[in-house]
């Protein structure tokens, strides 16, 4: 493989990324492409070789490479959240794309977020440094599997960098339920008093106005006819305050209710959803463990024809083509166990999800205007309650 280089972009200077297999298939090839390169850069040293059509810069970089690359974006800049979309697949035919698929989202994610591409001191000069291929100390083995070291950390990139991330935006999501669904509680206990004190202050005015027609009947001065309409007044304000009460028992409160259910489905939609997190953390855990057994039991098999050689001579070849296809049937046996690790946390996490939708995925839209609009309701309840009161003591004035 050809030495290459690239120089760091000047200002003006676009940057996206191409990635592509090596030769040997043990390094990945990188085409930076510059837009609106400036003249004067053309064939200037530290470019490497450019392409006239496409101008662009090609490099390569070994698998290894692009982990230590992650490894310092994940030291350097914690915030940075990189995730694969889908599981990369086994097989042999295919290990090789895959790869290099996740190779391209991740330097493509790194570029596109400006604190990494403008961080000179350590992400940029990862592809604009002049470097030259070295070949791994210890080349992948004919039965290993390269996806290994790129599902390892796939799934350290969705865990261990935000997980921290995820605690926190649950356990705020969770206080914030918890205020509101206090706060609504509130208001339904001062609701609930305040509707106390209007059936007791309506009990009372029903007995003045007992009290004083009982009295009025017995008398006939002007006195009387007074309190005749003191009392009509009392008996207004009686059934005003009766309708009060019993809008807000009847409508207010039931309504106020129904959406505390609501923040109580949510809180509890919430907890599943951690809950398969913590699920889907562990099985992709134990998946990690089995691809270290897979890349272990890959070495193993890699070294049995060349251990077993004297003895294949002997003994006709039996014996070290038994061996070798026992480490094929174990290395088969641990693909399948953690395709399915995978398959069952992809279905646990799937249905977590649809927990969260039909919890409260159709109510949550429409709970912030149903709730303002049952406040205006009782808004406007007591404004016409107090009307109603003005325009009796007018009438009896």
């Amino acid at each position: 493989m050809p030495s290459c280089a690239l120089t760091k972009p000047t200002r003006n200077s676009r940057w996206s990324v191409r990635v592509s297999v090596g030769r040997d298939e043990t390094t990945l090839r990188i085409d930076s492409v510059a837009v609106s390169l400036p003249e004067e850069c053309a064939g200037a040293d530290g470019y490497g070789d450019k392409d006239p059509e496409t101008r662009s810069y090609s490099t390569t970089r070994s698998y290894a490479e692009i982990d230590l690359l992650f490894d310092l974006v994940r030291e350097k800049h914690p915030l940075f959240c990189f995730c694969v979309s889908a599981p990369l697949k086994h097989g042999t035919a295919i290990e090789s794309v895959a790869a290099t698929r996740y190779a391209q989202a991740f330097l493509t994610s790194v570029l596109a977020t400006p604190a990494l591409a403008n961080d000179t001191d350590h992400i940029t000069v990862f592809f604009t440094s002049v470097f030259r291929y070295i070949p791994d100390p210890f080349p992948p083995a004919p039965l290993q599997s390269r996806r290994s070291a790129a599902s390892s950390s796939a799934f350290s990139l969705v865990f261990l960098k935000r997980r921290d991330d995820v605690d926190r935006f649950f356990d705020q999501a969770k206080a914030h339920i918890l205020a509101v669904q206090g706060g609504l509680l509130a208001v339904v206990k001062n609701l609930d008093t305040l509707a106390g004190t209007q059936i007791e202050y309506g009990t009372g005015l029903f007995q003045t106005e007992t009290r004083l027609s009982e009295y009025a009947s017995n008398d006939f001065d002007p006195i009387a006819g007074n309190l005749r309409k003191l009392a009509d007044l009392f008996h207004s304000l009686e059934s005003i305050t009766h309708a009060q009460s019993l809008h807000h028992l009847s409508n207010t409160r039931p309504r106020m209710h129904s959406h505390t259910r609501s923040l109580n489905c949510m809180s509890v939609a919430l907890d599943a959803r951690l809950v398969a997190l913590d699920e889907y953390e562990d099985s992709c855990k134990v998946t990690r463990r089995r691809t270290q057994q897979l890349d272990r039991v890959g070495g193993s098999a890699a070294v049995t024809p060349s251990l077993k050689s004297g003895q294949r001579i002997s003994n006709g070849g039996i014996a070290g083509v038994g061996v070798w296809e026992d480490y094929h049937l174990q290395l088969s046996a641990l693909h399948l166990q953690a395709e399915q690790f995978e398959v069952e946390a992809t279905e646990r996490l799937t249905y977590a999800t649809s927990t969260i939708k039909e919890s409260y995925g159709k109510v949550r839209d429409a709970q912030g205007d149903d709730l303002q609009q049952i406040l205006n309701d009782y808004v406007a309840d007591q404004i016409k309650c107090q009307s109603e009161v003005l325009a009796a003591i007018e009438a009896w004035l």
